[in-house]
């Protein structure tokens, strides 16, 4: 029963990945739950953009709806230990991804296509992304991150990872020690009913975008008022690792983008 949800989940996240991708190509879609733009432009009037209604997310925090980090916990020397030998194994795994297009000739694409003005740019295996259901994998992940530099160019900073949204915090703490790393899920985000209708996504409520991670709607009740689909997580837990970061405390740091954009 548990392999079936599992599988159930890894089919979800994939499906979802692949529609929100062919939505970004038609519409500018900036999908701000994976990353925001470094410029966010979010304004209450409805003539916004598709890209501008939906592009950031709040920054993450205790009271956001749209969020959940996992809970953190006081390290022992064998988590930190474990932390360690994770960390140098994933930056000696992607140096040969120093290279955008070593990423992309090994399979990696960058998610959303339009993140031409993103901080933190990120590039997805959806295959790698796929086992990640079940496994993590150092020399595998499931996606590589990148940082945008003054001259514009990318930088590698390090991978993300992911797993099952009904993964439990002791799941999650196998794979990465909690004490170490914050996990974060996004969660009760509600979708226009057909997902791709340009014109819902623009739609705002009290000044608020009406669809999406900025949406004051975060129960399956307001979800169903305005004929949207509520989805109680999507993507799945995911989690940073910036093995290259200039500052070894950020390394770990779930807040980095929000630093780097300040």
């Amino acid at each position: 029963m548990l392999l079936k949800i599992k599988f159930k989940t890894a089919v979800t996240i994939g499906a979802i990945a692949c529609l929100l991708t062919i939505f970004s190509w038609n519409f500018n879609f900036g999908t701000g739950w994976i990353s925001s733009p470094v410029q966010a432009n979010i304004g209450s009037s409805s003539s916004a953009t598709f890209g501008e209604t939906y592009g950031t997310m709040a920054p993450m925090g205790a009271n956001d709806p749209h969020l959940r980090l996992t809970p953190e916990r006081r390290a022992t020397a064998p988590e930190l230990n474990r932390a360690e030998e994770l960390q140098l194994a994933v930056a000696k795994a992607i140096k040969k991804y120093s290279k955008v297009s070593s990423a992309e000739a090994a399979g990696y694409w960058k998610f959303p296509p339009n993140s031409d003005d993103y901080s933190i740019v990120h590039y997805v295996n959806p295959g790698l992304s796929f086992w990640e259901t079940w496994r993590l994998d150092p020399q595998q992940p499931g996606a590589l991150l990148y940082e945008r530099q003054a001259d514009k160019s990318l930088k590698l900073l390090g991978v993300m990872f992911t797993a099952p949204g009904e993964a439990t915090m002791e799941e999650l703490n196998r794979r990465i020690p909690l004490s170490i790393a914050r996990w974060h899920l996004h969660t009760n985000i509600c979708t226009p009913v057909p997902i791709w209708d340009e014109s819902q996504w623009k739609m705002t409520q009290n000044g608020l975008p009406r669809f999406g991670p900025t949406s004051p709607i975060a129960t399956k009740a307001e979800c169903d008022a305005v004929n949207g689909e509520f989805h109680p997580n999507i993507f799945g837990w995911m989690v940073h690792l910036n093995v290259n970061a200039k500052d070894p405390a950020d390394v770990w740091n779930h807040h980095y983008q929000a630093l780097i954009d300040r």
